[in-house]
């Protein structure tokens, strides 16, 4: 099954948030916001 992040990003953009400061508030690794990020262009690449 695969997860989908675009409410992520569109809230992100609503907060005006930057993805590093998700990072910090959300105490995850540069690493796994990568593998997001990814996950992501693979995703809009396929539709």
């Amino acid at each position: 099954m695969a997860v989908k992040y675009d409410k992520l990003w569109d809230i992100l953009k609503e907060r005006n948030m930057m993805k590093t400061k998700l990072v910090h508030a959300a105490k995850i690794s540069n690493n796994a916001m990568a593998k997001q990020k990814r996950t992501r262009m693979s995703d809009s690449k396929s539709s």
